[in-house]
């Protein structure tokens, strides 16, 4: 089988150090969560721009794992470590922002999540 390569044909600096997380923008086709070691960002790759996402307690903005939206309600899930558990890194808890909530799963050891579903 032909070894396969990867060549960069664009790229863009991060806003800030630690980039973790890519996502699509499930609201917005094109666009991309972005989180780093500091914050949150929505980038648009036609305009070339990072836009900060801002939630309403700042310190949820750091350490983010994962970061998606609802592309029904615009709703966001966000994943960051507890460091109560086992696994350093990991949660048994979803926060979800606009509006304000949580979804515990107790026994889990959450690294990542992500919107499933169509419209």
């Amino acid at each position: 089988m032909p070894r396969r390569t990867l060549t960069a044909v664009r790229s863009a600096p991060l806003p800030d150090r630690g980039g973790h997380d890519l996502a699509p923008v499930l609201g917005a086709p094109g666009r991309f969560w972005v989180s780093t070691l500091h914050g949150l960002w929505r980038y648009d790759p036609a305009a070339d721009r990072f836009a900060a996402v801002r939630l309403a307690d700042p310190a949820d903005e750091r350490d983010v794992k994962t970061l998606g939206d609802d592309p029904g309600t615009g709703r966001l899930l966000r994943v960051a470590p507890d460091h109560s558990g086992a696994c350093d890194w990991c949660t048994s808890v979803i926060r979800l922002h606009r509006p304000e909530g949580t979804w515990k799963l107790p026994g889990t050891q959450l690294y990542k999540a992500r919107w499933w579903g169509g419209r």
